[in-house]
């Protein structure tokens, strides 16, 4: 075998090979499709998405929600325990320290 057979073998062995390889590879993770949630699903997205302010924790309801600190969103949890779940966005308005206001910021991103 002369030394352009040697070359061209070894390159078209690296070509075939490097598919194989880049799996292989420790330091790269391949992505999982399922694992990527889409816009729709996203809590953070301000289009679509919406708290449900039954099942929401505090975390969330801060992030998400205009005006809602963490004293608020502890209220919000304090009155579910205490009264049961919100029939409509408007029972919010039980909750000590949050106003009408509040609830009309927030209407589009709330679901009971």
């Amino acid at each position: 075998m002369d030394i352009y057979s040697s070359v061209f073998a070894t390159f078209f062995a690296s070509i075939i090979a490097a598919p194989a390889l880049a799996t292989s590879n420790p330091f790269i993770h391949p992505v999982n499709p399922s694992l990527i949630s889409s816009p729709e699903k996203t809590i953070a997205n301000p289009v679509s998405a919406r708290v449900n302010i039954n099942i929401a924790d505090e975390e969330t309801l801060v992030a998400e929600l205009k005006g809602i600190g963490i004293k608020r969103a502890k209220a919000i949890l304090t009155y579910r325990d205490e009264h049961g779940p919100f029939k409509s966005i408007d029972d919010l308005m039980k909750v000590k320290g949050i106003s009408k206001k509040i609830v009309d910021k927030n209407r589009e991103k709330i679901m009971v």
